[in-house]
């Protein structure tokens, strides 16, 4: 499970232990779908290779009706075909609305982790919860670019983001235009990420983009990126642990799509990085983002 609530009734991300520094209540968190205690895994960044999560809890499974049991099947089939009706009630891990709640612009203290506006009540011994469903409620960018990495042929599912009209995922995502052109920065933007390494200079993470200018290489015959496009991300009003976990973040899905056109050069495996931010109108080659909330990087193969 790539989300659980704690016990504040806060919806948590999985890369939001990273932030924990391994100070994870290890009891503390239960499933969006039924309220069971689930466990926090992978959250130690040093020693676990995988991405942080949660799974069942071998002393509490997931209740009989509880729609996260099939989350792992459902999204095996998401990733060949169509799963789901629009018109249908989603399941709780499907989320529809961007909401950010929390204006505080102080972002980054180690205690203000994403949440939306669900509450939980306990029950059973602090084992299990009484789930009020967030109504597809999250205040982050991140569980909505895993959904529409997840599931590339349920695009259609409605979506909700701040400064556009209620719309479905295939319209609130876009690539960042080629040739400098400029992006509509209300959407959620998406890139590639370069192999470059990244450029930190003081309150500044300097990210390379595989898109850019296209212009015909004498060397080798063909169109290219001759000059590429940057997303620069303001961390001045960051905590100290706020900007280690975002730089860990990039550079460990930079280092998976380097890895695996290392093992294979036809990869389709790549980096991504998704923000809502804004452009330089001056230099349209360059893009920004302050807002932790709303930015993530992931690796992927089936973005069309």
């Amino acid at each position: 499970m790539d989300t659980a609530f704690d016990k504040q009734g806060r919806l948590i991300n999985g890369e939001d232990l990273w932030e924990l520094n391994g100070k994870v209540d290890k009891d503390g968190y239960y499933c969006i779908g039924c309220g069971v205690n689930v466990t926090p895994a992978s959250y130690d960044r040093e020693l676990n290779v995988q991405r942080p999560h949660f799974r069942e809890h071998r002393s509490y499974p997931h209740k009989a009706n509880c729609d996260v049991l099939g989350e792992d099947e459902i999204k095996g089939n998401g990733r060949k075909r169509k799963v789901f009706n629009p018109n249908d009630t989603l399941p709780s891990f499907i989320p529809t609305v961007l909401r950010l709640i929390d204006t505080n612009t102080a972002m980054g203290t180690d205690q203000s982790l994403n949440y939306s506006s669900s509450s939980i009540k306990g029950t059973n011994l602090g084992t299990e919860r009484v789930v009020r469903r967030s109504h597809g409620v999250v205040q982050s960018i991140r569980r909505l670019c895993s959904v529409y990495i997840d599931y590339p042929y349920d695009r259609d599912i409605p979506l909700k983001i701040p400064d556009n009209e209620l719309s479905t995922y295939g319209e609130l995502f876009r690539k960042i235009p080629s040739d400098f052109r400029l992006a509509d920065t209300s959407k959620i933007l998406m890139s590639q990420m370069h192999f470059s390494r990244l450029d930190i200079i003081d309150n500044e993470i300097r990210i390379q983009l595989s898109q850019g200018l296209w212009g015909y290489d004498e060397k080798i015959k063909k169109e290219r990126v001759i000059k590429n496009s940057f997303l620069i991300i303001d961390t001045s009003n960051w905590s100290k642990n706020r900007k280690t976990v975002i730089t860990n973040e990039l550079n460990f899905v930079r280092s998976e799509a380097i890895d695996a056109y290392n093992k294979n050069k036809k990869t389709k495996l790549k980096s991504w990085i998704f923000f809502i931010g804004s452009q330089d109108l001056d230099n349209p080659s360059i893009y920004r983002v302050s807002d932790h909330r709303l930015i993530c990087a992931m690796s992927a193969d089936n973005i069309l």
